[in-house]
């Protein structure tokens, strides 16, 4: 992969500047750093990073900052954008703005990826949506999972697993995430192969499955977790990374470039993931934009 330019807002701790050199240093991209200069270059100085002859953007806010980056990447003059020690609301705010503006269509989505040796878990877990769709109707959980789908797909996995949670594994019209994982476990079956609705310890053990009598090639072997809620979704992740040795990613999907969203708070392998991922996820768009 080559290196892409990439506007980074406000890379202000030290494991976000740590990871953004990373990613620098394994050329995946060329950073366009926006935000305070000042306290960016303070803190590379306190943490023993050489700043490279990058180019810096001295904005005098987050609003600011957030702005610039929804800009020059609608503008076409970064290739993909990672939030920094940015609240999310400010940053996607701008970028909503700005899709407005130049009236690209589609609906955005996060998704997270999980790495938890110590679980055990056996491959890479992915989440969503945990950041940006507060509670989704059936149409809108419909494009969550294609985004996702889309996602695993750039990633190699062409028929991805998927669980669609609730709290059961029947259909209960007093449980109304159970009706509606059902109708999104049907509707993407020609992308996936989709349970739902099913609970977490289903969609993870193959024993809780057969315990539960569950029989399907998703029970204990899910690729992806499309959850209720936000709620639900970040909850789980907060969770998993509280436990030694995990590494999460996070990433914003389903526009014209990948928006890198780690939480602000990840350590550097975290926030170093993120950028792979996003960087991933951008060569899966550029070829098929060639395509068309």
């Amino acid at each position: 992969m080559s290196t892409v330019p990439a506007a980074v807002v406000q890379p202000l701790s030290a494991a976000c500047l740590h990871a953004v050199h990373g990613a620098y240093a394994a050329g995946l991209i060329a950073p366009v750093i926006i935000g305070d200069r000042r306290r960016l270059e303070s803190l590379a100085a306190n943490s023993g990073i050489a700043l490279p002859d990058w180019i810096f953007h001295d904005t005098g806010s987050d609003e600011a900052a957030a702005d610039l980056a929804a800009s020059l990447a609608a503008a076409g003059d970064v290739s993909l954008v990672i939030k920094g020690n940015i609240k999310t609301d400010i940053l996607m705010r701008a970028v909503l703005r700005r899709r407005g503006t130049s009236g690209e269509g589609g609906r955005l989505s996060h998704v997270f990826a999980i790495d938890m040796p110590s679980v055990g878990y056996h491959k890479r877990l992915y989440v969503t949506d945990g950041a940006l769709n507060v509670s989704p109707s059936v149409d809108v959980k419909e494009i969550i999972a294609n985004n996702a789908i889309d996602l695993l797909q750039s990633l190699g996995i062409q028929r991805p697993k998927i669980a669609v949670l609730s709290a059961a594994e029947t259909i209960n019209s007093a449980m109304p995430s159970s009706v509606e994982a059902a109708e999104v476990a049907e509707r993407i079956q020609a992308r996936a192969l989709a349970l739902g609705p099913v609970a977490l310890d289903v969609a993870l053990s193959s024993n809780a499955a057969s315990v539960k009598g569950i029989d399907s090639p998703v029970a204990g072997d899910a690729d992806l977790l499309v959850c209720p809620n936000i709620e639900s979704a970040n909850g789980l992740v907060k969770m998993a990374a509280r436990q030694p040795g995990t590494v999460i990613a996070g990433l914003v999907i389903g526009g014209t470039y990948p928006i890198v969203l780690p939480s602000r708070g990840d350590a550097q392998r975290s926030q170093l993931a993120s950028c792979g991922l996003g960087r991933k996820y951008l060569a899966w768009l550029q070829y098929n934009d060639r395509r068309r």
